[in-house]
């Protein structure tokens, strides 16, 4: 059947740090994983594109010795059917 299905999703990323090395690579690096991933890009891969949503990070945390920072950047894709 043709037409288009519409996709929504998530991606998570962690940022994972030796435990009490401090906060400012993880800040740093989330910087830059906000800059590939703003609000509007359009990513393209074999012809398909995504729209992405929104990157945004929650308070990282320390977790078995490590000091995480969740990343979630929200995507939006128009698929065509074949």
């Amino acid at each position: 059947e043709s037409g288009a299905d519409e996709g929504r999703g998530l991606v998570q990323i962690d940022l994972n740090y030796p435990a009490a090395t401090g906060t400012d690579q993880a800040r740093r690096d989330f910087e830059i994983v906000r800059q590939m991933f703003f609000a509007g890009a359009r990513l393209d891969h074999n012809g398909r594109q995504v729209l992405i949503i929104n990157c945004g990070r929650t308070v990282g945390q320390n977790v078995d010795g490590w000091y995480r920072v969740p990343v979630t950047i929200s995507w939006f894709a128009h698929i065509e059917r074949s």
